[in-house]
């Protein structure tokens, strides 16, 4: 229950801007200083400081992590000074100091790194490793987030289902390197003509989906048409005789589950593709 709690106020934590976590840091330290200076140099209260240091390093960045782990030497210094404490040398607080910050430091690199490789084992187990985009496990992740987000807001969303006809000839003609290849050249078509907070998936081993976020059925037109031109001009370029078949499927009242979404996208594809291929058939989740 308690490391329940714990990680559930983190990810809120986590929800704030930088800036405003910075500051929050910035304020806890000048308040254990207080709290320092007011108990008096009989009692430590130095593993507190590292609350800061820690949460700076792993939310904000290396940078302000020095600031704040300089900050809480310069302020643990100062408790120290005015309470009263006194030294047989007066170069004892400076070397106190010294080794306090660097403590404080080797600690808040040590959670810089970590929350580096915690990112980016994170990023491998979010990403297809052929062509780049997103996987199927993440997609599922973030369309649930979307469709959550599109209920509260009342805003539409539209969704492209992309199967690349005949590819398996490709695999068994020409190689499966070379459809690696075309694989890759697709991802990388799919992702030139989306925006930031769109998302771009494969969710089979020939299959991609475009999750458009807060988009109308005129809307969503003109990237879906584009991204087919230029995928038939690349599948021409090749000679790997594919062709691409579309379902896109616009979404105005917003289901509890991405079931349906799927489902409708999924059949309008397959209408596509029995109507003669490199085509994009359209429809509406109703």
């Amino acid at each position: 229950m308690l490391k329940k709690f714990i990680i559930e106020m983190l990810e809120d934590f986590g929800k704030l801007s930088r800036f405003r976590i910075f500051l929050l840091c910035l304020l806890l330290v000048l308040a254990l200083g207080n709290i320092d200076w007011a108990t008096g140099y009989e009692l430590s209260f130095a593993i507190f400081y590292l609350v800061p240091i820690a949460l700076t390093a792993w939310f904000v960045g290396q940078e302000s992590m020095c600031f704040i782990a300089l900050t809480s030497t310069i302020v643990w210094l100062w408790a120290d000074l005015i309470s009263g404490h006194s030294y047989s040398n007066p170069l004892i607080p400076s070397w106190n100091a010294s080794m306090r910050l660097l403590i404080f430091l080797v600690i808040g690199f040590s959670f810089v790194k970590i929350k580096s490789l915690w990112q980016s084992e994170k990023d491998l187990a979010r990403t297809d490793y052929l062509t780049g985009v997103h996987n199927s496990r993440y997609f599922y992740e973030l369309i649930d987030m979307e469709l959550g987000r599109a209920r509260r807001f009342k805003r539409p969303l539209a969704l492209a289902y992309l199967d690349i006809d005949d590819f398996k000839k490709v695999n068994d003609t020409l190689s499966h390197q070379e459809g690696d290849r075309i694989l890759a050249q697709v991802a990388r078509t799919l992702h030139k003509h989306v925006r930031s907070t769109d998302v771009v998936a494969r969710i089979g081993g020939d299959e991609f989906v475009i999750l458009f976020s807060e988009t109308s059925a005129e809307q969503v037109r003109v990237p879906v048409e584009r991204m087919l031109e230029q995928l038939k001009a690349l599948a021409q370029q090749g000679g790997s005789g594919i062709s691409f078949s579309i379902g896109v499927v616009n979404v105005q009242d917003i289901p509890n589950s991405a079931a349906p979404i799927i489902r409708k996208a999924d059949q309008l594809m397959y209408a596509a593709k029995e109507q003669g291929k490199n085509l994009v058939k359209y429809g509406t989740l109703s």
